[in-house]
C-alpha cells in the first residue's frame, strides 16, 4: 500500500520501503493524464505521467478555458477516456490546474 508522508516523514512509502524515482507534479512540468469527466466549462483528468515517468498515485487536474465563449464548448473537443499532453499551472482545492 502506497502511503502519503505523515508527521516528520518526508519520504513516500510502498509497502514500508521508499518510493524512489517517482514523479510528482511540480508547476511547469509536462504531463500525461486521461480525460474522466467533461462539462460545458471544464474539463478533469487524471494525471498519470510526469516528465515521462509514472506517477506513484494518479492525481486529479482541471482543465478551464480562460476565455469563456457560449458558442464553443469543452465537451466538442474531448471525450472521457481520451489521454492528453498537459501542462502543469498551479494547484487549488479541487485539484492541480493545467493547460492543454
Amino acid at each position: 500500500m502506497i502511503q502519503l508522508p505523515g508527521d516528520g516523514v518526508d519520504v513516500l512509502t510502498y509497502n514500508g520501503q521508499p518510493l524512489v524515482n517517482t514523479a510528482f507534479p511540480e508547476i511547469g512540468c509536462k504531463a500525461r493524464a486521461r480525460v474522466v469527466k467533461v462539462t460545458f466549462t471544464q474539463v478533469v483528468v487524471q494525471i498519470f505521467e510526469i516528465e515521462k515517468r509514472r506517477t506513484a498515485i494518479e492525481y486529479r487536474g482541471i482543465f478551464r478555458q480562460m476565455d469563456f465563449d457560449p458558442n464553443a464548448h469543452l465537451c466538442d473537443k474531448f471525450r472521457k477516456g481520451d489521454v492528453v499532453e498537459c501542462t502543469i499551472l498551479s494547484y487549488g482545492d479541487n485539484g492541480i490546474f493545467v493547460n492543454f
